[in-house]
């Protein structure tokens, strides 16, 4: 006798492989997309290097903020004229852009 449902001409076996792959792909799926909201127990040895990392790179973090804020303080007047210059629309926003143009123009004056 033949069989004359879908299931019954399928292997159960061939069913259940299925039915895995598919819960494996969602589960992929989900890692990829759930990397950010999950938070994961880190090794000791990611602790340490992210604490080194953090400890050498600070001073000059801290170097950088006070060198700006004697730029800006010391060079006030330039620093507004070259925005002047620099605010093609007329808004006097100064837009992320805006203050990277005025940065790479004032760091080179104040290192050089």
């Amino acid at each position: 006798m033949q069989p004359t449902s879908v299931r019954e001409r399928i292997n159960p076996e061939q069913l259940k492989n299925k039915k895995r792959e598919q819960q494996k792909i969602i589960n992929e799926n989900s890692d990829i997309n759930n990397d950010d909201d999950e938070q994961r127990t880190r090794s000791i040895e990611e602790v340490l290097f992210f604490l080194t990392l953090f400890f050498l790179i600070k001073p000059f973090v801290f170097k950088l903020r006070e060198m700006l804020k004697l730029l800006i303080r010391n060079r006030y007047k330039d620093i507004e004229d070259e925005f002047k210059k620099l605010d093609r629309g007329s808004y006097g926003e100064l837009t992320p852009d805006l203050l990277y143009d005025l940065f790479k123009r004032f760091v080179y004056l104040f290192l050089f």
